[in-house]
């Protein structure tokens, strides 16, 4: 995908006339080819979008909305521009086809077809567009340079007139995402041993170090985002695209189920990365994360853990977690995908116990964070025990740092609730993207929970020699 994007944008010195050109970027035979077929479902397909501004003699103040294949830049006129507000809806009318090539151009076109006046040419936006589905009369694609990736649908009216509509997800499109997510009871890790029971009774399952999705299997793809609100426009966190899902089948079984569960990275040898490079890679937008991802050689897991709602959207949050995990059992069988799997489970006291030890000893790859306990017969909060140099503050105010670091992040003040007064500093912990992160979007953390490492608490409640570890969703 940036390789194709890089190829574009290589050429963006144009010759603007030619002989085989019936006007710049238009070849002679000016044809409007029928758009390349792409399936609903199966590998990913990607062309090039661009919108081009151009102020035209003849049609005046537009923009031109181009795919390209890198063969040629199908494109439409949208006098009103791309919209960008969900549920917008404008004209697009069929253009000419034009060159691959032409669709990085950028100045004035002197003469002939699309002369221009004023501004010129020039590009307002361009990147990587993932073709969910595309035929003659209906094409869906998304965006996936932008951070929250922009979903499109364009629906042909008739001739050369389509509508071009902003069909990305919103809470209101998609209120069966979950915008918070339940409180656990919490347990020193001194008081495992009395929960250790028959599987009748209670499961204890490694608790996975990721950030919190959850997995939705309302639509024709299985969909994912975060439970946390977005401040942008959308509203949601999508995080479909990243784990690449969006050209997946729903299988007919699991309509209308929707789970829990912690989306999280595995190196080459199967061993679970820092959840500080898993933020990372989620703060990027989708062609980005998925850039890092293959860079550093990561694989993408969800652990699924929790349900919200069963099949046909039934309620689940207050059943047990034995009903639970009947439908985590059917998700993951199911898809038929490695990447989605339930965490380790043990269900007998020996196994159990063996499970609390491995991950305490920093012997177990998923995670070293702690175990939940499931409680399979009744309702009910499950409990979190986990291992206390992990600990929880919540960001305060963000410091400039100096010399080298000046103009991002040198250290944060933190909190013990929300609200509360400052306790102390975290200094290190950071790397230089975490660092410029947190320093960027210092004004929307305040409040927002973090998880820092610490081995001792003071009186006062500040920490000694606390480092960062991540943002927890």
């Amino acid at each position: 995908m940036q390789m194709l994007l890089e190829s574009l944008l290589k050429t963006a010195a144009v010759a603007v006339a030619g002989a085989k050109e019936f006007a710049p970027g238009i070849p002679a035979d000016k044809r409007k080819g029928p758009i390349p077929h792409v399936p609903r479902f199966g590998p990913p397909t990607t062309y090039i979008y661009t919108a081009q501004g151009h102020e035209s003699v003849r049609a005046g103040l537009h923009t031109d909305l181009r795919l390209s294949d890198g063969q040629k830049a199908y494109s439409w006129a949208v006098r009103k521009g791309i919209p960008m507000i969900p549920g917008e809806k404008v004209l697009a009318v069929r253009q000419f086809d034009h060159s691959h090539a032409y669709a990085s151009f950028e100045g004035q076109l002197t003469s002939g077809y699309g002369r221009t006046k004023g501004r010129g040419v020039w590009i307002e936006e361009q990147g990587p567009a993932r073709i969910v589905y595309a035929d003659e009369e209906k094409i869906r694609f998304t965006l996936v340079s932008a951070q929250n990736p922009r979903q499109y649908t364009m629906v042909r009216q008739g001739g050369d007139s389509w509508l071009l509509i902003n069909t990305t997800p919103t809470p209101a499109s998609r209120p069966q995402v979950p915008q918070s997510k339940p409180k656990y009871k919490e347990a020193d890790p001194s008081e495992f041993d009395k929960y250790l029971t028959d599987g009748s009774r209670t499961a204890v399952t490694a608790k996975i170090d990721g950030a919190s999705v959850s997995l939705g299997f309302e639509k024709e793809s299985p969909e994912v985002y975060s439970h946390r609100p977005s401040e942008r426009q959308t509203g949601l966190l999508d995080h479909t695209f990243l784990m690449g899902l969006e050209k997946k089948r729903t299988p007919d079984s699991l309509r209308g189920i929707r789970v829990r569960g912690e989306l999280y990275a595995v190196d080459k040898d199967g061993k679970a990365v820092p959840n500080r490079v898993v933020s990372g890679i989620m703060n990027s937008s989708p062609q980005v994360g998925q850039d890092k991802v293959l860079a550093e050689d990561l694989k993408l897991r969800i652990g699924v853990y929790d349900v919200v709602t069963g099949p046909k959207g039934k309620p689940m949050e207050g059943a047990p977690w034995g009903d639970k995990l009947e439908i985590l059992k059917k998700v993951v069988g199911r898809l038929k995908d490695s990447r989605i799997h339930l965490p380790q489970m043990a269900v007998t006291p020996d196994a159990q116990k063996k499970l609390f030890e491995s991950i305490r000893d920093k012997k177990n790859k998923t995670t070293d964070e702690g175990v939940v306990v499931w409680r399979m017969d009744q309702a009910g909060a499950p409990i979190k025990i986990k291992f206390r140099d992990h600990r929880q503050v919540y960001f305060h105010t963000a410091y400039q740092g100096s010399g080298g670091l000046n103009g991002t992040l040198g250290s944060f003040g933190y909190s013990l609730t929300p609200t509360g007064p400052e306790v102390g500093t975290v200094g290190t912990g950071f790397d230089a993207s975490e660092r410029e992160w947190i320093w960027k979007n210092r004004a929307t953390l305040k409040g927002r929970k973090v998880v820092i490492k610490s081995d001792e608490q003071f009186p006062s409640g500040a920490y000694r020699a606390p480092s960062y570890d991540h943002f927890h969703d």
